[in-house]
């Protein structure tokens, strides 16, 4: 996950000056204020710049800004400086730090080209990171499955990757295994008789008499 923390900590000529509470928003777009009606083109997750353009013409926008774009779930406001504005409208200061919304100001010779692809490019690696070590747990899931040919060892790896219990269970939703992760002591995993015909599909597994196991703690 991208964050605005960990975006700007390599930026240093952009600057946060409000909103420092806020700093742990996701990002996942990038947008400019280029319409006095931007709020109706904003989805969440946006790093919203301003050149100054609209604000300083329309100032009227400014009242309740910073509200609606934390409403709609953006990340933050960055606002070009020496354009239009000199500083950041005092408006938006008090409502960043009110609201802990991350409010940066941003240099004069910034190229939002630059700045949008510098989002993106950083969210791509993420993916890229997140694909490799999704693709690194399903081969040790595979090997783990064909090496031990016991489904207890694929349930641990999965538990291990997934940070949860795992439970597996058939199409009845009847429970048949579990793992609570990579300390579950195998040997005590007994697997249960498969259900006969004559079982109600209700009737509760002998071996798990609960739906659910609770570990005790």
């Amino acid at each position: 996950m991208v964050t605005v923390a960990n975006f700007t900590s390599d930026l240093e000529q952009i600057r946060c000056v409000a909103g420092f509470r806020g700093t742990n928003r996701k990002i996942t777009s990038f947008s400019i204020i280029d319409t006095p009606e931007i709020l109706d083109w904003l989805h969440g997750g946006e790093f919203v710049v301003d050149s100054g353009y609209i604000t300083f013409h329309n100032p009227s926008i400014l009242k309740g800004f910073v509200a609606s774009l934390k409403e709609k779930g953006c990340a933050a406001l960055g606002v070009k400086l020496h354009r239009y504005h000199n500083e950041i409208p005092n408006i938006i200061l008090e409502d960043g730090n009110k609201l802990d919304f991350p409010i940066y100001e941003l240099p004069y010779n910034l190229y939002f080209c630059d700045f949008a692809y510098t989002i993106h490019k950083r969210m791509f690696e993420e993916q890229l990171d997140e694909m490799y070590h999704v693709s690194i747990a399903y081969k040790d899931i595979v090997d783990s499955l064909s090496k031990y040919k016991v489904p207890e060892r694929m349930l641990s790896e999965l538990s291990l990757v997934l940070k949860n219990p795992v439970f597996l269970t058939n199409s009845r939703f009847e429970l048949i295994d579990y793992s609570y992760g990579p300390n579950d002591n195998f040997s005590s995993h007994t697997p249960p008789p498969p259900p006969t015909q004559s079982q109600s599909p209700t009737q509760k597994n002998p071996r798990h008499p609960n739906p659910i196991p609770r570990r005790a703690g």
